[in-house]
Formats: C-alpha cells, sequence, structure tokens
C-alpha cells in the first residue's frame, strides 16, 4: 500500500490529510515467498524428479525455506539451502541478482503503484519531502533502490519497517479514544500521575484518510443489459463519509430486492478485482411496473473502515440496515478451503 500524505500545523495541532491511496492486495511478503517456492520446488524436481509440492510438508517446508532465502538475501549477497525428501537431499544457491530476477515482476508492479500515487495527487515527487518504507519486504535491498529511483529520494532510516504500521494503529486508537470520549484537560488531576487520559490529551494529531477502493453494489443495466458494479462511495473519497444513489427495479411487481456491496474499480462484478464485502435487501415490495419502484441505497463509511448500508423504497418507506465489516484477509474463499484441507490431512 502507497499512501500520499499532506501534513500541516494549526491551531488544533499537527493534521495529517491523506491525498491519495494506492496498492496491489495480492502484492507482497507472501507474493516473494510464491516465486521463490516456485524456483527451489523446480530446483529439486531437476535433481530428483519429485515435485515436493504435491504433500502438505514438504510444501509447506518450501514456504518456510523461501522465507530463510528472502530474508538472507536481504542482509547478504547469497545463501545456501538445503532441501530434502526422506533420504533425497538437495542443495540450492542462489544469490542476489538471480533473486532480483525472479521478482522483476513483482518490483514493477510496485513501480505502478508508485506512479499512480503520484498521479491520484495531482503532485510530483519533488513536492514530497519524505518516504518512508513499511513492512517486511521493503528491508528487500531491490526495493530499496527502486523507491530511491523512482522518488529521487532516500527513504527514511529513522522508522522500523517492521513497528510502523503497528505505531500507526496504536496512534488511531488513541485519537478515536479521545474523540469517542470527548476528553477535554482536567484541572483537578494530580499532575504528579500522569493518568491514561492525561497522555491521551497530548495526543493532539487529526488524520484525515480517503477511501482506498470504491464502494458500490451488483446492479443491472438496462443499457448495457448485464449486471455491472455500481459505484456510489469513489474511490479516494475523504472519509468519514455517507452517499446514496438511487435504483429502480428491473420486473414488473417483484415482491424483493436483494443487492451485493462490492468493493473495487472494475465495472464487471465478477471481475477479480472486485471484492463482495456484504449484501442487504428489501422484501415484501408493493404491486408495481418495472421502473416504477425507486430504490435509494445509502453506504455510509466510517473512520473505523465500517460500512453500514441502508436501503430505502421511496414509496412505502420501508428501509433495511446493514452493517457491514471490512475483510482483513484477501485470500478468496476456494484458497481458504484448499489450505483447510490440506491441514487435515496433517498431524499437528
Amino acid at each position: 500500500m502507497v499512501k500520499s500524505i499532506f501534513p500541516k500545523t494549526s491551531q488544533h495541532g499537527q493534521e495529517f490529510t491523506v491525498l491519495s491511496t494506492d496498492g496491489d492486495a495480492r502484492l507482497g511478503g507472501s507474493d516473494i515467498d510464491a516465486q521463490l517456492v516456485e524456483f527451489l520446488a523446480n530446483e529439486f524436481t531437476k535433481v530428483h524428479q519429485v515435485n515436493l509440492r504435491d504433500t502438505p510438508h514438504t510444501h509447506q517446508d518450501l514456504w518456510d525455506k523461501a522465507e530463510i532465502c528472502k530474508k538472507d538475501l536481504s542482509v547478504r549477497n547469497s545463501t545456501l539451502l538445503t532441501l530434502s525428501l526422506g533420504e533425497k537431499t538437495a542443495r540450492v544457491n542462489l544469490d542476489r541478482d538471480d533473486f532480483n530476477d525472479l521478482i522483476e515482476l513483482l518490483l514493477q508492479k510496485t513501480e505502478e503503484c508508485l506512479d499512480r500515487v503520484v498521479e491520484d495527487a495531482k503532485i510530483d515527487w519533488s513536492d514530497i519531502d519524505r518516504v518512508l518504507l513499511v513492512g517486511g519486504s521493503s528491508k528487500i535491498p531491490a526495493v530499496k533502490e527502486l523507491v530511491e529511483k523512482v522518488t529521487g529520494k532516500e527513504p527514511a532510516r529513522d522508522t522500523n519497517p517492521d513497528e510502523c504500521v503497528a505505531l500507526g494503529a496504536a496512534i488511531q486508537a488513541a485519537i478515536t479514544t479521545v474523540d469517542e470520549a470527548n476528553i477535554t484537560p482536567s484541572e483537578s488531576q494530580d499532575s504528579s500521575h500522569p493518568t491514561t487520559q492525561d497522555k491521551a490529551e497530548n495526543i493532539d494529531i487529526k488524520v484525515i484518510d480517503v477511501a482506498s477502493h470504491s464502494l458500490g453494489v451488483r446492479a443491472f443495466s438496462s443499457e448495457k443489459n448485464k449486471y455491472v458494479n455500481s459505484t456510489i462511495i469513489p474511490r479516494l473519497t475523504k472519509i468519514p463519509c455517507e452517499m446514496t444513489k438511487t435504483f429502480a427495479t428491473s420486473e414488473d411487481n417483484q415482491s424483493r430486492i436483494e443487492f451485493e456491496v462490492l468493493q473495487g474499480e472494475d465495472e464487471d462484478p465478477h471481475s477479480p478485482n472486485v471484492d463482495r464485502i456484504g449484501k442487504a435487501g428489501l422484501k415484501n415490495l408493493p404491486p408495481h411496473t418495472a421502473g416504477e419502484l425507486l430504490i435509494d441505497i445509502t453506504l455510509k463509511y466510517t473512520n473505523d473502515g465500517i460500512i453500514e448500508v441502508i436501503a430505502k423504497e421511496q414509496k412505502s418507506g420501508q428501509i433495511a440496515r446493514e452493517v457491514v465489516m471490512q475483510k482483513s484477509g484477501t485470500l478468496p474463499d476456494e484458497v481458504i478451503e484448499e489450505k483447510r484441507k490440506q491441514l487435515e490431512t496433517m498431524n499437528l
């Protein structure tokens, strides 16, 4: 994930406004590991004509070795790994140049994200004062070199990439706590024994974030004669926000209407880049002709990433509400099910 942030100081303290955000949910450390797993498995197959990915425990060992390899090559120029299956063993040597070739496509995708985030923010890299690297994969030398090449700036070295997200989450939690409790300074407090409230009062920070993806619903388009991902909250809209779009029934005397809440930019609701994150609906609709009944669908997006869906039928005033928690994972359901079945075959 790449963010472009504009900080400023006001009479109310530090204010950070997110200008744009971009990223690829399917691009990260596990994708680098996957390239290494493929390479290591092929090297073992060359020697023994056996695929280590065919059994769960040797497949998992490949993932473990891949992570070790990635970390080794982040601090040294080459690494030597030993792969085994029963009495069969193979020693695999990999240097940093070969590793960089393996992840070249992933680095290209990273560069594309960097280019888009600045373009969306309508600024140039010369407008950026500081570049922070976040996450374990940013320790890879090739990633650091890429960022410096694209931005023209050496990434800051005074922040720990492994701790950035946790520190930011802690600060955001403190900001939320202050906002929800409506804490104000108390003159009666004993200043010699600072409390949690005292510490919270010192966090004089405001963060204005944006929606990282468009939010909408699956709806039938009469013009295109097919279902589409109809956007309600466009990507990069400042949050919290609330937006409404009106839809009409597509058939005579529809007794109910159901819709799926979607996240993503592609118009095709079946695109792999579009995620289904919830659903809601109305039932017992009054008799009507197609297109006569109008439904207002409102999406509310909070700072906590919680989405509230409200569907209202204009004629009767019938309302349906649904609260959607954003998914924290990115694996498709079928992949999760496959991993679950693999676990069942293992002796843990």
